[in-house]
């Protein structure tokens, strides 16, 4: 299936969706091989990958959306995308011009494409997700405020990008991470192998990725029961030694400080659709 560049709308096909004045939010299917040609938004808008996944071309940019793969696309920025073969689930927020003309009044810089799969952004949408699936009346504050955390913490990871880039020993620290987030690390063996002082490596973690390790790690350790959570149905005591928790409470506690909800409530959650 191809969609040309003319159409007017990229969305996918709308499984739900919510209007608010200021901010459309929808839950997006995109078919199995959809190819979306070239185009761009009239709006901002968030989107974050639920199940399956697409490639994306931005500029000269191949970049993959996996579950639980966040974009933010300012207005006017020309993207292409195709899905997998399994299709694509998606949650999307649109932003109405007056919100990005009042983070520039503030001197925020909005003007740059994010994406990334793991970090504060991808706590405040599922968080937003969660109120797009059980509003009341608190609801349209409540999206209001989650989305202008997630336009700040955009203008902060552009500040953080123009910083200098992470050297080459704390890239090897975070691959480490990514590799045995699942078992008992400390600081020590990981400062040894890339040879600095844990004190060091704690210090330049923290200022490049906004975390400690440790936080680092508990958030990995969360989006990879997640991942496994809405893909499989192991039972959650599994998912939670698998991913490195000691015990099925310690693991509802750092989930649902994390997430807002429980392991069990989450998943529930994702299989009423």
């Amino acid at each position: 299936m191809r969609f040309p560049a003319s159409r007017k709308k990229f969305d996918g096909i709308a499984s739900q969706r919510r209007e608010f004045p200021d901010f459309s939010l929808a839950e997006l299917i995109y078919p199995s091989n959809l190819e979306v040609l070239a185009h761009a938004h009239d709006q901002a808008n968030f989107c974050i990958a639920i199940e399956g996944g697409c490639t994306e071309i931005y500029g000269r940019k191949i970049r993959e959306y996996r579950p639980f793969t966040l974009n933010f696309l300012p207005p006017h920025q020309t993207h292409s995308l195709k899905s997998l073969s399994v299709g694509m689930r998606a949650f999307s927020i649109e932003i109405a011009p007056q919100w990005l003309e009042r983070m520039r009044e503030y001197s925020l810089n909005v003007e740059n494409s994010v994406h990334c799969s793991g970090g504060i952004l991808i706590q405040l949408l599922m968080r937003l997700y969660h109120e797009f699936k059980n509003l009341d009346e608190a609801s349209p504050l409540a999206v209001e405020g989650l989305t202008l955390e997630m336009l700040a913490e955009v203008s902060r990871l552009q500040i953080i990008n123009k910083e200098s880039s992470p050297p080459y020993w704390l890239k090897q620290a975070r691959d480490i991470i990514h590799e045995q987030f699942s078992i008992h690390l400390s600081l020590d063996p990981i400062a040894r192998e890339v040879g600095v002082h844990p004190v060091h490596l704690a210090r330049m973690f923290r200022k490049h990725y906004r975390c400690t390790v440790g936080e680092y790690v508990r958030r990995m350790r969360v989006e990879n029961a997640c991942r496994k959570m809405v893909t499989t149905q192991t039972p959650l005591i599994e998912i939670a030694l698998a991913s490195g928790f000691s015990d099925q409470s310690h693991f509802t506690r750092i989930f649902k400080r994390l997430k807002g909800l429980t392991p069990a409530e989450y998943r529930a959650e994702f299989n009423a659709r």
